[in-house]
């Protein structure tokens, strides 16, 4: 399967989220020693993710959720991931926003878009690189990206190791800055 790697490079004065409609509100979880998952969502593998970051196996401590709910009931996630040894081709103070879900009840109003803003709001500062890798055939997460801001780099593929998916890896195949400059 072909993935598309996208990238943003948070500047000085990169503009800030706008409100939630009131009948959302969003919620800035991340982990504690105490807190091994936000409520409401499984153990695996949100509790996979504790131990890496507990075991420092992230590149960087700055792992995390931007939840929205409607009530109680959570309708939006967002994931911060440092990068790790599934994508090596990040710097150490790289992240990326992956693992987003929309309730489909709630999908087409901004949720994802707005939700990125957040994350780079809680998670980021000048000069943090946020990277987003999404299936070539994903529109919806295509066209959050590009609301996001983020830039196509290129196409890439995830590999295998040891005949493992899970100890595989993301990699880049060709990026933007392989094609002349005019």
């Amino acid at each position: 399967m072909n993935y598309l790697f996208y990238t943003l490079n948070l500047m000085k004065n990169s503009p800030e989220p706008e409100a939630l409609p009131i009948n959302y509100r969003v919620e800035i979880w991340r982990p504690t020693l105490c807190s091994i998952k936000p409520r409401g969502l499984p153990l695996v593998p949100f509790g996979v993710w504790w131990i890496f970051h507990l075991l420092r196996i992230f590149y960087n401590q700055n792992y995390g959720l931007v939840l929205i709910y409607e009530g109680d009931r959570l309708i939006h996630r967002t994931c911060v991931f440092p990068g790790y040894f599934r994508f090596p081709f990040m710097a150490r103070t790289d992240l990326q926003i992956g693992d987003t879900w929309t309730d489909e009840v709630h999908r087409g109003k901004g949720l994802a878009a707005w939700a990125i803003r957040q994350a780079f709001a809680a998670f980021g500062h000048e000069g943090i690189c946020f990277w987003y890798i999404t299936l070539h055939d994903n529109f919806a997460s295509i066209r959050a990206a590009e609301k996001g801001k983020f830039v196509l780099q290129g196409e890439g593929r995830r590999i295998s190791r040891f005949g493992l998916k899970p100890l595989g890896a993301y990699v880049p195949l060709a990026t933007n800055t392989d094609s002349p400059k005019p």
